[in-house]
């Protein structure tokens, strides 16, 4: 579960609805172990010991690759991509649209900037590092643990320009009912 469903509504005055939706075979691994009762917190004896369900199937789960690996998988085969994006939709109470799109960089780009990292990795670890520079030097000043939408505007403009010199292009797209 993503933690913005839960922090929006409380910093974002106004919000009516959130939500999120992932795709992909992950996701429908998940559910699959979540039907079986793999991701249960309920505690089963295996072979004389005793294990909740969850801990079991994370211990059977493969890990995710080391940086080495990922490299050295994507040097082997040609074939190997990995892709991925995110949309986020908001409605103003002027019944205008304004839709954001934020696409991973591919893997084998990313992979020429920082070899080992996933798209995934890089798309998290860029932001954090850009925030946490930013904090250092003082360029943020709220304080306290507070979700990126509790930064003032101008902030966010220099950070959102900071993610974007790191590859991470933002798209907005504005519709507007005119009658």
């Amino acid at each position: 579960m993503h933690e913005e469903i839960f922090t929006f509504p409380k910093f974002v005055n106004g919000l009516e609805y959130v939500d999120i939706k992932f795709g992909g075979r992950g996701i429908e691994l998940l559910k699959d172990l979540y039907y079986l009762g793999f991701l249960s917190e309920d505690t089963i004896e295996v072979e004389g010991w005793k294990i909740r369900r969850i801990d079991l199937t994370a211990l059977m789960l493969p890990k995710p690759p080391e940086p080495e690996e990922v490299a050295k998988l994507l040097n082997e085969d040609p074939n190997v991509e990995s892709y991925g994006f995110y949309v986020v939709e908001t409605v103003t109470k002027k019944d205008q649209k304004i839709t954001y799109t934020i696409p991973f960089l591919d893997i084998r780009t990313i992979q020429s900037i920082i070899p080992g990292v996933t798209h995934v990795s890089y798309q998290t670890s860029i932001p954090a590092a850009i925030f946490t520079a930013m904090i250092v030097k003082n360029e943020i000043k709220e304080r306290g643990v507070l979700p990126p939408e509790c930064i003032n505007t101008e902030t966010l403009m220099k950070y959102l320009k900071k993610v974007g010199e790191n590859g991470i292009k933002i798209t907005q797209h504005i519709e507007e009912i005119i009658n």
